[in-house]
């Protein structure tokens, strides 16, 4: 079966909202922050100049990936995730490379990304895509984010 990167409609809100609250929940991260995202995408995300690219298998949404403005020049990447059943075979990678794309398109020259280090599946795989640590920005949303990426647009990744 295979998995076609589409952009976000709004008939994807609910699998969206249930993706990533069954990742956050895991993982003990939920926040007001997210709650507050995953019960309105469309206006945290797609009214603020972002997208949201959602993995379909069978038309069934099985992953996500928000991008968005944040900054002079800089998008966020956000919510991440992959069905775990699919998890392993480059979806995850075909959905933060379909982010990285939206972003160049808008002239962005930064892609950042704050998460968790518990998150190590995605840590490497942000690092094999040419992101590189940094501090923890001041009032960030997240208190639970103890990790900051940068991935420089201006710089050229084969991977990416």
């Amino acid at each position: 079966m295979s998995v076609e990167i589409d952009v976000f409609r709004v008939e994807h809100a609910r699998r969206f909202a249930e993706l990533n609250r069954a990742w956050l929940e895991s993982y003990g991260l939920m926040e007001p922050a997210d709650e507050e995202q995953l019960d309105d995408p469309q206006t945290h995300f797609v009214d603020r100049g972002g997208q949201i690219f959602v993995a379909l298998q069978d038309g069934q949404v099985v992953g996500t990936c928000a991008v968005v403005p944040h900054g002079h020049e800089e998008f966020e990447l956000a919510k991440l995730t992959v069905a775990s059943e699919l998890r392993g075979g480059g979806v995850a990678r075909r959905l933060v490379q379909r982010c990285i794309a939206y972003a160049r398109e808008r002239g962005a020259r930064r892609l950042m990304l704050v998460s968790n280090s518990r998150l190590q599946p995605a840590l490497r795989l942000y690092e094999s895509l040419g992101f590189s640590y940094r501090p923890v920005p001041e009032g960030t949303k997240y208190a639970v984010a103890d990790v900051c990426m940068v991935l420089d647009l201006d710089a050229t990744h084969p991977a990416a």
